[in-house]
């Protein structure tokens, strides 16, 4: 297979077999590999269909800043999700080429452009969807996430909106003010609507 493999200085294209790159990746203890821009643990190559990839990349260990501290980071995807190990810096840099990923350090929603501000020392779960993951077809709407340090601004589908409202459970939706419980999002007309806001619930009654 065609495999990039990025460096300080650029990036070499080489031909590897599977079992080559698995190996690459495992002796290299941190490496990255994207199998069609979708992140992919070493320890989960094994399994992955690289005959209908169109671009196999990795990223050498070498490449996270030594001396910076990693936190466990939750790859969510299609087919379940990958644990890696990230530093701030590298989990900036992924959120910002995906355009649209979604960081949630625990459950609260952080806009790309405001990682670099958050503390993630504190965190107990930190998690990125890949833009990806929103269906690629379906419309999409400016909502505003509320939280205890302001509100970040993200694009949403309906679809979205409605996994995240229920997955963190009791959060409050509004739709031009209008609060609408998780279980109506469904039937609610979000084309004409005007301002969409969502307040996780864990900033209900603090």
């Amino acid at each position: 297979y065609t495999v990039e493999i990025a460096d300080a200085t650029g990036h070499s294209v080489v031909e590897m077999t599977k079992t080559e790159l698995i190996s690459q990746a495992s002796n290299a203890k941190g490496s990255w590999v994207f199998v069609d821009n979708k992140m992919v643990a070493a320890d989960e190559l094994a399994k992955t269909n690289f005959d209908d990839a169109q671009h196999i990349r990795m990223v050498p260990a070498l490449q996270a800043g030594k001396d910076e501290k990693t936190y466990t980071v939750e790859i969510a995807d299609a087919t379940g999700h990958s644990v890696v190990e990230m530093t701030k810096t590298e989990l900036i840099s992924q959120a910002s080429n995906a355009k649209g990923s979604w960081v949630f350090v625990d459950n609260k929603m952080v806009a790309a452009d405001e990682l670099a501000k958050t503390n993630f020392d504190d965190a107990q779960h930190i998690r990125m969807v890949p833009a990806l993951q929103a269906g690629k077809d379906e419309k999409t709407y400016t909502v505003e996430i509320a939280d205890a340090t302001g509100h970040s601004v993200v694009e949403m589908t309906k679809s979205d909106l409605i996994k995240q409202a229920t997955s963190a459970k009791g959060s409050w939706v509004f739709v031009d003010n209008k609060m609408v419980a998780a279980n109506e999002l469904a039937d609610a007309d979000f084309d004409s609507a005007q301002h969409i806001r969502m307040v996780p619930a864990l900033q209900a009654g603090q």
